[in-house]
């Protein structure tokens, strides 16, 4: 059975002018796209296309208005006689033409540093999209918040991206709902019911399912980060033992030695490197001693040699899906994790593995008809009674081509069940990354200011001194020695620095009370406060 369609542009109902169209849709992109064909006489109906014009394509099989399959706008317009090529993005894409500015803070706006309720304001408030906050844009939660997300003139659309590779997280348009989602990966089920391979199923052809190997781990050794222990051997010293083996390779070390009842702490160095040591650590694995110096050699005694050191523990856990290892045969494989810091930690991370790796990814190629509102990055019930195969998959691509009858669509679980472990796997890694990397690179800028100051000043003070009857060199009265009072050194009335004139500036007077050049000690009962600048009566 046919289905019905209805394509609008700019509101024009040009539906009897298309040859065909085609959409698509992917996880891997950010916004879908439609090619329409058609006829060129579609001028008769509709003069001019611009950029940014609004495009609808409905269809439906009572009506063809039964469901949206793209709500967008134009983004190219191509002419070739006999056909006028029009190519369109969703909505999300018309946010790419709109820029705003605006810094949000955490402390300040209202929404409090939260991810989603910023990509909100963002796509819904300021973007004009339809979406319900906690409902199609998920809460975010308070895991990572952002002490600032700076927008300077900067397109909506790219900080909607920014917001959603911070996350990892992904966002989408629906056309059935005319609403824009914000979530993780696969978490919106398609509502339609399952889709059926066989006798009156909605799925047309028989899949061809897919299994890769390659990936696979029944047979699983995780090994954490290592967790530094303290530890002191004693050794016996005989006057001639230079080189004292440790039971661990160390990690930090010192070493004692005990002369007379007393211990005396011994210097440490590199050989080569340090000019003077008593001991050298080699931290060879197969070596892994304590050796001394021949000026240094402990002498004889019991014990008399302490070695107090640290040495790394590593975190190591092993697990295994039994039910894997007798269908597939052993995939083995080991992990060094630097998160991993407990053993619960290790468990819970063999687990994880093993749930996600044990079994091959599938992944298969769907000829569905009759089905509407399928959206990349929905998950599916697929029912193949054919192949005997009955699975939950990711959505990955969409493609609708008109006349054909079907569309199709790409399933599978490879990026669903990696791009959740991945989440999990670096669950408190990423927190702390995510807030001092990526936020970093949002709310780090360098802003470029001059500042220009100018000075005036504030008074010329012209000083003077009095030279009275001190001794002048070469002066032709003050420099005669042994007449009257003229002695080496300053003479009686010599002064110096007497103020001789004071001019301010055009003549005005302006006191900022910064200092007390000018206070009148004797007469002034005011408080003068320099630290303030302020007089108080």
């Amino acid at each position: 059975m046919s289905y019905l369609i209805k394509v609008t542009i700019a509101g024009t109902d040009v539906t009897q002018y298309v040859e065909d169209f085609n959409n698509e849709g992917s996880i891997e992109d950010d916004f879908d796209k439609a090619e329409i064909i058609l006829f060129a006489d579609v001028t008769d109906s509709i003069s001019t296309f611009k950029v940014g014009d609004e495009v609808t394509i409905q269809r439906g099989y009572v009506t063809a208005t039964d469901d949206y399959l793209f709500r967008g706008a134009i983004s190219e317009v191509n002419k070739q006689s006999p056909n006028i090529t029009i190519k369109a993005f969703d909505k999300l894409w018309v946010l790419s033409r709109k820029e705003y500015t605006k810094s949000y803070d955490k402390v300040i706006d209202t929404q409090g540093g939260n991810v989603s309720s910023i990509f909100y304001d963002l796509a819904v408030t300021q973007g004009g999209l339809n979406g319900t906050f906690d409902g199609t844009i998920q809460d975010s939660g308070s895991a990572v918040l952002l002490n600032k997300f700076i927008m300077n003139h900067d397109k909506i659309f790219n900080k909607l991206v920014e917001l959603r590779k911070l996350l990892d997280w992904q966002m989408y348009y629906n056309p059935s709902d005319d609403k824009v989602y914000f979530e993780p990966l696969g978490t919106t089920p398609y509502s339609g019911g399952s889709l059926q391979v066989g006798t009156s199923g909605n799925v047309i052809n028989i899949p061809k399912w897919t299994y890769d190997y390659n990936q696979m781990i029944n047979l699983v050794n995780v090994i954490g980060a290592e967790q530094l222990v303290e530890t002191t051997e004693t050794f016996n010293g005989d006057g001639s033992n230079l080189t004292f083996a440790l039971s661990y390779v160390p990690r930090s070390v010192k070493v004692f030695v005990i002369t007379g009842g007393t211990s005396a702490l011994k210097v440490g160095g590199v050989e080569r490197s340090t000019t003077s040591y008593d001991y050298t650590v080699d931290k060879t694995p197969e070596v892994k001693s304590i050796i001394f110096e021949a000026a240094s050699v402990p002498a004889a005694g019991t014990a008399n040699v302490e070695v107090q050191y640290s040495y790394p523990i590593p975190i190591p856990v092993q697990g295994e899906d039994a039910t894997s290892r007798s269908k597939y045969g052993d995939f083995q494989e080991t992990k060094f994790y630097e998160d991993v810091k407990t053993v619960t930690d290790a468990e819970n991370r063999v687990i994880s593995i093993l749930d996600r790796y044990s079994l091959p990814f599938v992944k298969t190629k769907l000829e569905t008809t009759g089905v509407f509102g399928i959206v990349a990055g929905m998950t599916v019930e697929v029912v193949d009674q054919i192949n005997n195969e009955s699975r939950t998959l990711l959505v990955k691509r969409t493609r609708h081509k008109y006349p054909e009858e079907s569309d199709t669509l790409d399933v599978g679980n490879e990026d669903w069940k990696l791009y959740d472990w991945l989440n999990k796997l670096n669950e408190r890694l990423s927190r702390f990354e995510r807030q001092n990397d990526k936020n970093q690179q949002i709310i780090i800028q360098i802003n470029l200011t001059k500042n220009d100051y100018f000075y005036d000043n504030r008074y010329l003070k012209m000083l003077r001194n009095i030279v009275g009857d001190g001794f002048i060199l070469d002066h032709t009265t003050q420099g005669i020695l042994g007449a009257a009072g003229q002695e080496l050194g300053k003479g009686s009335g010599w002064e110096e620095n007497i103020l001789n004139r004071l001019v301010h500036p055009d003549d005005q007077y302006i006191e900022e009370f910064s200092d007390t050049d000018f206070k009148n000690s004797t007469n002034t009962t005011a408080t003068w406060d320099t630290t303030n600048k302020q007089i108080t009566f």
